[in-house]
């Protein structure tokens, strides 16, 4: 009996290397790269280009590399290094494809408004959300989906502003979102992210940004957000519900340390520089997305200007009905 059992762990390994070397061969990548150029297709559009496919066995994924998709114009606008979506298989016996994990390797992402004010990436995400929307919402699919997570490694985003000539980048963006489609659910949480902004007639702008933003149905909200620049932070949350209504309740607090508040005073000449301003804002923002509400303080600590020294000073403030109190 022992011996039987040795000799079919024996056979069933053997099978099963052999298996998984024809799963990762290019043979197998060519016999399965129709079904999942047509996938892909399918979600982001007939003139999206798609690398090399490939599979692995253990563990169980399929992996799309060089993935390009252009504008009207046939410039290219998302370019995706590889996207490895890794597949539990218990749940293909009762034909639904479990995603646990999609993970997206240097995605880079270029936006452009023209001069006519047109975002150039806009129709293509418009597009993407009507086709995931359509196969979601059909009835006709001999598989369902189901996804759980997705991971960004490496990301970059550049945002270029024809108008106004302003520039905006990030780069080394680590993120993770969890997504529950049937349940209407999302978690997105940005680990880390490096901003750059250059501005036409203002001094350009670099610093970190993390959060975490979860949406439930039309409502989102925003557990933290925070973006560091040099001594300065800017820390928002709250929550936004639904449509339309779309009903606010944010606290937002913006802090400008001593080497911001010198930068600041290159700007204006007229304040004197001394050692240690703060400069910091408290802002609550309520009421509707299309009539928010605004109020909160402003207070400086050690500027100078005209002879006279702000210590412990505070301005409070209201906006309510497009009107500034």
């Amino acid at each position: 009996m022992r011996k039987i059992i040795i000799i079919i762990s024996i056979v069933l390994f053997i099978a099963i290397a052999g298996l998984a070397i024809y799963v990762q061969s290019d043979a197998f990548a060519v016999m399965i790269r129709p079904y999942v150029t047509e996938r892909v297709a399918a979600a982001l559009g007939e003139d999206v280009k798609i690398g090399w496919v490939k599979a692995n066995l253990v563990p169980p994924y399929v992996e799309v590399r060089d993935i390009s998709i252009p504008d009207a114009q046939g410039r290219e606008v998302v370019a995706i290094h590889k996207i490895r979506a890794f597949i539990n298989p218990l749940p293909l016996l009762i034909k639904r494809i479990s995603l646990p994990l999609i993970a997206v390797f240097d995605p880079r992402v270029t936006a452009e408004r023209g001069s006519d004010g047109e975002i150039n990436i806009t129709h293509i995400t418009e597009k993407i959300v009507r086709r995931v929307s359509a196969s979601s919402s059909s009835g006709s699919a001999a598989y369902s989906v189901v996804l759980r997570t997705i991971t960004i490694k490496r990301g970059e985003a550049r945002f270029v502003d024809k108008k106004s000539s302003d520039l905006f980048s990030a780069t080394d963006i680590a993120m993770d979102a969890k997504i529950n489609l049937r349940a209407g659910n999302a978690r997105i949480a940005v680990k880390s992210a490096r901003l750059h902004a250059v501005f036409a007639n203002h001094p350009p702008v670099t610093g970190t940004l993390q959060s975490l933003v979860t949406y439930h149905y039309g409502k989102v909200t925003v557990d933290s957000l925070e973006f560091a620049s040099g001594d300065s932070r800017f820390t928002a949350s709250g929550t936004m519900g639904p449509p339309p209504a779309a009903a606010l309740d944010f606290k937002m607090r913006c802090r400008f340390g001593p080497d911001s508040v010198a930068r600041f005073v290159n700007i204006l000449p007229f304040i004197k520089k001394t050692k240690g301003p703060v400069l910091q804002s408290d802002v609550d923002l309520k009421g509707t997305l299309s009539n928010p509400e605004l109020s909160g303080a402003f207070k400086a600590a050690g500027v100078s200007f005209n002879g006279v020294t702000l210590q412990d000073a505070a301005l409070t403030f209201t906006y309510r009905d497009k009107a500034l109190d």
